[in-house]
């Protein structure tokens, strides 16, 4: 047994196991009317940050802050809503399992 590499022994003795993927559903929505703005759909390979720069391009309507939970709280995500003048708003609650991110209308 190959205690340094417990997944290469497993792998040995069972055979490789398919890997599980999933999508994930991005939603943009506005606060206050809880009507969907934009959608995207990604591979569950893509970190959620990186999807509000298209999720902000499918909005036509003027938007003054962006709100979302730490999953977000990354610093392309401060940047992108920036150039647009929104200001970013990014919750960070580590008790909590909750994601989510919304929009507030000018």
């Amino acid at each position: 047994m190959n205690h340094r590499n417990p997944a290469r022994w497993k792998a040995r003795q069972h055979g490789l196991s398919k890997r599980c993927s999933w999508r994930k559903v991005h939603l943009a929505y506005d606060e206050s009317t809880h009507q969907i703005l934009a959608m995207s759909l990604t591979n569950n390979d893509i970190d959620d940050a990186s999807i509000l720069e298209p999720l902000l391009e499918q909005i036509p309507l003027p938007i003054a802050k962006v709100a979302a939970d730490g999953v977000y709280d990354r610093q392309k995500v401060y940047d992108s809503p920036q150039k647009r003048q929104i200001q970013a708003l990014i919750f960070i609650k580590h008790d909590s399992s909750e994601h989510y991110c919304c929009f507030y209308r000018q």
